[in-house]
């Protein structure tokens, strides 16, 4: 069934991060309840930086009631060549993992990279067991920079895109997001994407959680993963793509239960399973709760689906 196939491990839980920005005894309790829930399918891996794993493993030791592995991506500072920081931070994840693996396993590694250089020179040094988001510019550095994540690659490396945060400015214009999808495509490199993620469908919402907080515009998760699926089959123009992130009208969208189709395009399950196991593998929110109930709500209320089905 489509929407199991598209929203399949989809969220990575960031509840750490803005706007949610709660604490560590929270984030630990709802990931164990979230787990356990009934659309606990969509619940990907809880996003934890390094500084707080021996806190996070002293909380979730006692919360963990298993049988489920909780798979942990672990936020690292962007490295550099001249601070050795970075082999630290490695021995601290491979510490977690031999003394925690049993319930809980980091698999995922997030930091960040302004050139090529970091990629070049630590890609070989990170674990091979762990797959490496590295968080790209979206400027002229974007398609060298792919490249050499596709060269040393080796199936360990990806791209993460930031999609945006508590400020307007935040958001990246469309424009670059669909270059992003398309030179990915082109290098043959998966991605994640973060922060701005919280609705399934473009529209003006609420920066932040905050009563007085100020309205923009973000983008939705469904918009951004059928713009990467159409990408990948279909190759549109660049505009095509960007004017399928802007795509903010419910009624656009026609759901079946083996199909999504928006304007001339029709995606169907072997489309969206590839596209979520080779190219837009995951998004990170700080919320679990919010993206799941509003998908509920299109789907159920809008979209006239069976909700049995998800």
């Amino acid at each position: 069934m489509i929407a199991r196939a598209l929203l399949h491990e989809i969220v990575d839980y960031a509840g750490l991060f803005p706007p949610a920005s709660l604490g560590l005894d929270d984030v630990v309790s709802n990931f164990g309840q979230y787990v356990h829930s009934e659309h606990g399918w969509m619940l990907g891996r809880l996003v934890v930086p390094v500084a707080q794993l021996t806190a996070f493993a002293d909380k979730a030791r006692t919360v963990w009631t298993g049988p489920e592995l909780w798979r942990i991506s672990c936020l690292v500072p962007a490295p550099a060549l001249a601070d050795e920081s970075w082999q630290l931070h490695l021995r601290i994840i491979r510490e977690f993992n031999e003394t925690h693996g049993v319930w809980a396993r980091i698999d995922t590694i997030e930091t960040k990279a302004d050139d090529c250089g970091l990629i070049t020179e630590l890609g070989d040094a990170f674990d091979r067991s762990i797959k490496t988001f590295w968080e790209l510019p979206l400027d002229d550095r974007l398609t060298v920079m792919v490249s050499e994540l596709a060269s040393v690659g080796k199936g360990e490396h990806f791209a993460k895109i930031r999609m945006g945060g508590t400020i307007a400015s935040a958001f990246p214009p469309p424009q670059q997001i669909a270059r992003f999808i398309r030179t990915c495509s082109q290098g043959s490199v998966g991605w994640k994407a973060t922060a701005g993620l919280h609705h399934p469908l473009r529209g003006d919402y609420r920066l932040t959680y905050d009563p007085d907080s100020p309205c923009g515009a973000m983008y939705g998760y469904l918009n951004v993963f059928f713009a990467a699926a159409i990408d990948r089959f279909f190759c549109p123009d660049e505009s095509e793509l960007t004017a399928c992130l802007l795509a903010d009208e419910p009624s656009e969208w026609e759901w079946t239960d083996h199909s999504i189709r928006w304007q001339s395009w029709t995606l169907d399950e072997s489309h969206i399973l590839e596209t979520r196991q080779r190219v837009a593998l995951s998004f990170g929110s700080c919320s679990f709760v919010e993206p799941v109930e509003e998908f509920q709500t299109l789907w159920r209320d809008v979209w006239r689906c069976n909700p049995s089905l998800i």
